[in-house]
Formats: C-alpha cells, sequence, structure tokens
C-alpha cells in the first residue's frame, strides 16, 4: 500500500489500511462466533455436560470451515492484485536545492 500511493497521501493510505484491519478484525470475530452460536455451540456453562462431546465438535469444524474458505478468498485476491515495484532510496530522498 506504501508504494501504491504518493508520498503526501502515505499518511492517509496507512491510516485507512490500519482503520480497515481493525474493523476486519472485529467483523471476523462476530462472524465466526455468529457461526459457532449457530451451529449449537452452547454458551459458558449451558448444556456442556448435557450435551456430550459431539456437540462441541460441530461448530468448530464449521468455524475451521468458514476460515478455510476466507483464506482461501484472501489467497486469490493476492493473486489478483498487481506487483508493484518498491521505491528506492533515491526516490524517497529530498531534493537537493542548488547554490
Amino acid at each position: 500500500v506504501q508504494n501504491a500511493v504518493d508520498r503526501v497521501h502515505l499518511g492517509v493510505a496507512t491510516g485507512v489500511l490500519t482503520f480497515l484491519r481493525s474493523l476486519g478484525s472485529a467483523l471476523g470475530v462476530a462472524m465466526l462466533g455468529a457461526v459457532a452460536l449457530g451451529y449449537g455451540l452452547p454458551l459458558a456453562g449451558e448444556g456442556v455436560r448435557i450435551a456430550g462431546h459431539s456437540a462441541t465438535i460441530e461448530p468448530f469444524v464449521m468455524i475451521f470451515a468458514v476460515a478455510a474458505a476466507t483464506l482461501l478468498l484472501g489467497l486469490i485476491t493476492l493473486t489478483l492484485m498487481p506487483e508493484k515495484e518498491l521505491r528506492g532510496y533515491a526516490e524517497n530522498a529530498a531534493p537537493m536545492l542548488a547554490e
């Protein structure tokens, strides 16, 4: 991201990237929690002894399936991104004033 924007917009680009990373993390946790509860993961202390071992396995299998699908989508997106050459030191150096 830092090589894709001009130097004047570098702070904005890194700020937006950090915000989107935090937003994605929060939405990811909420999504996986919804998957776990939707597939019958009992809440803390509710029915764990009664439901047995198999009731706690299925939600985690689905969590890993959703995480694997998300990883696959991310890898596909990564392969479709254009590759940019990194900026060199000379491009970032301040221009010298002629005397």
